[in-house]
C-alpha cells in the first residue's frame, strides 16, 4: 500500500487510512510516527470537500422540496460524508498544521 512523504522529514510515514482522518490546515492533525511533526492534508482537500459538500446540500435542499423518497436524502447524506474521506486518501497531498499550540 501507497504511504505519503511527511512535509517535515519527507519519509514515507503516513498511510492512506491515516490520511483520510488528518483535517484541515488549522485542526490539530497526527504526529508523524518517524519525526514527531503534525501533518494534516493539504488546502486543495479542504476545498474539495467544501465544494463536494456544497454540492450535496443543494441535492438534499431540492429532495426535500421535491418531495422524493426520504431513502434518496439519507443516501446523499452518506455520500457527502464517505466520498470526501475517499478522496483524501488517495487524491491529495500533506501539509504542516498552521495551528499554534500553547502547550
Amino acid at each position: 500500500m501507497k504511504k505519503y512523504e511527511c512535509p517535515y522529514c519527507h519519509e514515507n510515514t503516513i498511510s492512506p487510512l491515516t490520511k483520510a482522518f488528518l483535517g484541515t490546515p488549522s485542526s490539530k492533525g497526527k504526529k508523524c510516527p518517524k519525526c514527531g511533526g503534525r501533518v494534516v492534508n493539504n488546502m486543495k482537500s479542504t476545498l474539495f470537500s467544501l465544494i463536494f459538500s456544497g454540492v450535496c446540500l443543494a441535492g438534499m435542499i431540492y429532495l426535500y422540496f421535491s418531495g422524493l423518497d426520504w431513502a434518496y436524502f439519507v443516501i446523499l447524506i452518506w455520500v457527502s460524508l464517505i466520498v470526501p474521506k475517499i478522496v483524501n486518501a488517495f487524491c491529495f497531498g500533506l501539509a504542516k498544521t498552521q495551528r499554534i499550540d500553547v502547550n
